[in-house]
């Protein structure tokens, strides 16, 4: 269309919109429909004016004449949904979702299906996981890699199924924006899963032999460092778990020990005493449990990695101020004593101090579990 007719155009459909009102306004557009916006145009004026029956009737020829137009399928199902007919508007969103399968056009499909949704969704990501995956390796330009399952990773996100949607990138892959993206979501609970993806992205940003690059790789390879960091607060956690069960191993041995020499010495029941070996045996022989569930739980909240060793310390320190005080103090004799009153100060210290960070451990993974799904909204 040239400026001049464009601009004869434009001033005929206004002023006869101004002269006539809508119906004029249609009269004019309806001498040029020979693509599927004239009817678009002509639809969205009489929405506009709140007449959707005679919207519809416009739609509908031209449909008919470009049935592969997305935007008078989408207008069309706008009309269907405020006319109650939400069958007829789900095949047609439907329609669109097979023809440009994205996120956009999910979450129209979702906003329209109400109560039906689970069933259409469950049809949505089966023809998702469908599409054919990318290559493992790409060596060439961001804007050329193949889109894998790039669309079933950012509507599982958008969902609120990171889990979800890590398992679809490593299946079909996906963009590698999109994969820095999903390995960020991944290590709020899953550190080390990340850290390959990030130090991969670092490599990719250094091969471009560029300054800002080599900057993005420095990020990166941070951003990797600190993850690093949070998974070593968890291997100290079993590493000092594992000593205190190498502990309760040796007073258990103790115990059999002098169990033995009882039983030898003529007292039948010695191996049933066991004394205060017992209490002790006991106290030493969970932290292999404790320490490293108090550092797996801190890994799935939404801390800083900071935050999370502060917490996984003080856990850390109660329980071993509370096995080690049981431990000396009881160990040694052949009998429960009662604890001194410094002991009891110092075991209900550490209990407390375990506690105190259990609390918050628990706290924080309840909290980063239910704010994602307040914020989350669907249009």
């Amino acid at each position: 269309m040239t400026a001049a007719r464009f601009t004869s155009t434009f001033l005929m459909e206004r002023v006869a919109e101004c002269v006539g009102g809508t119906d004029a306004l249609v009269a004019v557009l309806a001498h040029d429909v020979t693509s599927g916006y004239g009817y678009l145009r002509i639809g969205e004026v009489l929405v506009g004016a709140d007449r959707d029956p005679e919207a519809m009737e416009w739609l509908q020829r031209g449909l008919a004449e470009f049935p592969a137009d997305r935007r008078l399928r989408d207008l069309a199902a706008g009309c269907h949904l405020r006319a109650g007919h939400t069958d007829e508007a789900l095949a047609l969103l439907w329609a669109n979702f097979t023809a440009d399968p994205s996120l956009s056009t999910y979450q129209q499909l979702s906003a329209a299906a109400g109560p039906a949704w689970p069933s259409w969704r469950a049809k949505a990501l089966g023809l998702l996981r469908s599409q054919p995956r990318a290559a493992d390796a790409f060596a060439g330009r961001e804007f050329m890699a193949p889109a894998g399952h790039s669309t079933l990773v950012v509507v599982l996100l958008w969902d609120g199924e990171p889990d979800a949607a890590w398992a679809a990138a490593k299946s079909g892959g996906c963009r590698p924006r999109l994969w820095l993206t999903v390995a960020r979501e991944r290590a709020k609970t899953h550190p080390a899963d990340a850290i390959p993806i990030l130090q991969r992205a670092a490599e990719q940003a250094i091969d471009h032999k560029q300054r800002a690059a080599y900057r993005d790789a420095a990020r990166l390879l941070n951003e990797a460092h600190s993850l690093a960091l949070r998974c070593g607060n968890a291997e100290g956690a079993i590493r000092i778990g594992l000593g205190a069960l190498l502990l309760a191993l040796a007073v258990g041995a103790a115990m059999i020990a002098v169990g033995l020499v009882l039983v030898f010495s003529g007292d039948q029941q010695g191996d049933y005493a066991g004394g205060s070996f017992k209490l002790a045996h006991f106290v030493a022989m969970h932290g292999i449990a404790i320490l490293p569930g108090l550092a797996w739980l801190a890994l799935r909240t939404d801390w800083t990695q900071r935050a999370r060793g502060q917490v996984v310390a003080l856990g850390t320190t109660g329980y071993l101020l509370a096995a080690a005080t049981v431990v000396v103090a009881l160990a040694p004799a052949e009998t429960a004593p009662p604890l001194s009153l410094a002991a009891w100060i110092v075991a209900a210290a550490g209990t407390v101090a375990l506690l105190v960070a259990g609390g918050l451990v628990l706290g924080g993974v309840t909290a980063s579990r239910t704010e994602p799904e307040a914020a989350h909204s669907r249009p």
